[in-house]
């Protein structure tokens, strides 16, 4: 009798420990995909544009490259109004190189309606990171604030997209807030990864 209760508490034994075996891995194969799947549920639109600006700031301009969109690239635009027809598109490899080779129409001066004519460079200096961004008053997210005399048309435009914009009040008080600016930089996922879609300069114009 004491062999077969042996036996039976042996059997037991190996077949609990097979089950938690199986329960080990489908508990890992869950945990993999749940890590998977966070890639974009927890996508920290905040630490993700900071790198960005820091590549601005430090004019480390090649390395957009990694950040831009695999498909749609990175659209630029010097007001918060996108216009499709006329802003500039760059694929990842237009930022590699000299920079400084070549002029492109970026677009056209919000009312007067000219030419918006400069080197990548340059626009980047001009239109882009012009100031501080990084540093900037207040940071929002996923916020259409309505303060230029231009409209926005992020949801029109990327349907879905996150964004975050950086935003200064005002530098001087002479010009009555007029000076204030703003750098929008939007998200669009694309197979389970966020990429740099848009880059939007805010300010007033006249």
């Amino acid at each position: 009798m004491k062999k077969v209760l042996l036996m039976l508490f042996v059997i037991v034994s190996l077949f609990l420990f097979w089950c938690s075996l199986k329960t080990d891995i489908f508990d890992w194969e869950n945990q993999s995909l749940g890590s998977w799947e966070s890639v974009n549920k927890n996508f920290d639109i905040v630490d993700y544009s900071r790198d960005i600006l820091t590549l601005m700031q430090w004019d480390k301009w090649s390395e957009m490259s990694d950040f831009a969109h695999p498909v749609k690239w990175v659209r630029f635009s010097p007001y918060t109004y996108v216009d499709l027809d006329h802003s500039m598109v760059l694929y990842p490899d237009d930022f590699q190189g000299d920079l400084n080779s070549g002029t492109f129409l970026w677009g056209y001066t919000d009312g007067a309606g000219f030419e918006l004519i400069e080197t990548k460079y340059n626009y980047f200096k001009k239109w882009v990171y012009s100031t501080g961004f990084l540093y900037a008053d207040q940071i929002l997210i996923n916020q259409k604030i309505a303060r230029w005399n231009n409209l926005n048309n992020i949801d029109d435009v990327f349907p879905g997209a996150e964004s975050i914009e950086y935003y200064f009040d005002w530098f001087d008080p002479q010009y009555e807030w007029l000076d204030r600016m703003s750098l929008t930089l939007v998200f669009e996922e694309y197979q389970w990864y966020y990429y740099l879609v848009w880059v939007i300069r805010g300010s007033w114009t006249i």
